[in-house]
């Protein structure tokens, strides 16, 4: 009974771990398309990634096509994302974007879902985490872009209050 009890423990820690996979590391400050077949079942792929600069716009928008249909074998059932700051499998790590569900049509596509997000992030380590469940011809693609912004400051022509104020002094 023991034994039995001991593999089972084993198979469901080696089943658990198989399911997240981190895919790539995108770098620093990434402007790149990503995506993958990830095979029938369930998923839960991080792409990491590092932001070099506070205030820093980032974008990222998934999509995955089935035009079979449904039932084709390419369309990823609960498909959703999220970005957040931190490493996988880490403890305290904060979600920033998301989660968000991919909803369907595209556009005009209607055998298509996609899901985006968008947010100011400080610099700082992150990941981009997808998960679903593929059919076994399944495929997403998609990019993530980052862009520094600048932080607003006063500019030539801008007046505060006590700017104004100092002038008649």
């Amino acid at each position: 009974m023991k034994k039995l009890l001991l593999a089972t423990v084993a198979l469901l820690a080696l089943t658990g771990a198989s399911q997240a996979a981190i895919i790539a590391d995108l770098g620093v400050d990434p402007n790149i398309n990503l995506g993958r077949n990830p095979g029938a079942g369930f998923f839960d792929d991080q792409y990491t990634f590092r932001i070099s600069a506070d205030s820093t716009l980032t974008l990222a928008s998934i999509t995955n096509g089935f035009p079979g249909g449904i039932g084709s074998g390419q369309f990823i059932a609960n498909f959703m994302g999220s970005v957040i700051m931190g490493t996988p499998g880490g403890v305290g790590n904060v979600t920033v974007i998301g989660p968000v569900q991919a909803t369907s049509p595209c556009q005009n596509q209607t055998l298509c879902q996609a899901l985006a997000g968008s947010g100011i992030l400080d610099a700082g380590v992150y990941f981009l985490d997808l998960s679903g469940t593929a059919g076994a011809i399944a495929s997403y693609g998609g990019t993530l872009s980052t862009l520094a912004s600048p932080v607003p400051g006063p500019t030539a022509g801008s007046f505060t209050l006590a700017s104004v104020i100092k002038l008649f002094n």
